[in-house]
Formats: C-alpha cells, structure tokens, sequence
C-alpha cells in the first residue's frame, strides 16, 4: 500500500489533483456565456419556436457542456504528466491553447465582458 501515511489516512491527494477546480470554473464562465447569449436570442425567435424540453437540454448543455468538458481534459491530461508521460509544462500550453479560444468563440475577450455578462442579468 504505497503512497499511504503521514497519518492522513491515505487521504493524501497527489499534485495537481486540484487542477479541475481552475478549469471547470473557467468552463462555468464559458457556459453562463453561452447560456445567457441563448436566453437573449430566445427573446427574438419567431412562433415556431421548440417545445419547452429541447430547450431545456440545450440550455443544460450550454451552460454546464463547457465546465465539465474543461474539467475532463485537464484531468485526462494531469493523468499523463502524473505518470511520466507528459510535462507540466505541455499540459498548461495544452489546456491554455484550449481554453482561450473557447472563452473568445463564447465572446469573452476581456475581464469586462465577464462582468458586463453578470450585470446584464
């Protein structure tokens, strides 16, 4: 029973075990963009608008999509740098070169836009 002691009860986390927080909150804010941009658009859609269950799930898949996508691939990624695999340095270019082209495609260039987002609500 490696990796067990220090009288923590084997509770001990490894490094970067804790990365998914930095990315799924990165991702929430991808998503409450995304979210609120289809709440806006909704306002100007026509009478043939989709029953109340499609736009459920995809108001669902806007919103929480993103958080759980960022979260996943930043820990597929701490896996392979946790086994030798990878460097550090190659998971923060990866997860960088991901995520600020989401965060540009869901309008979010500056910290103001984030801000203007949560003010306009």
């Amino acid at each position: 029973m490696t990796g067990q002691g220090n009288g923590d009860g084997g509770n001990k986390s490894k490094p970067g075990e804790s990365l998914f927080a930095i990315w799924a909150a990165l991702g929430f804010v991808i998503g409450a963009s995304l979210a609120v941009k289809y709440v806006y658009s909704m306002g100007y859609a026509t009478d043939d608008d989709l029953p109340w269950w499609p736009q459920g799930i995809i108001m669902l898949s806007l919103f929480f999509g993103p958080m759980f996508l960022l979260g996943w691939i930043a820990e597929q990624l701490s896996k392979e740098v946790l086994s030798g695999n990878s460097t550090w340095a190659t998971y923060w270019t990866t997860m960088v070169g991901i995520t600020v082209p989401a965060l540009t495609i869901a309008g979010i260039t500056t910290f103001e836009d984030v801000l203007d987002l949560f003010n306009n609500l």
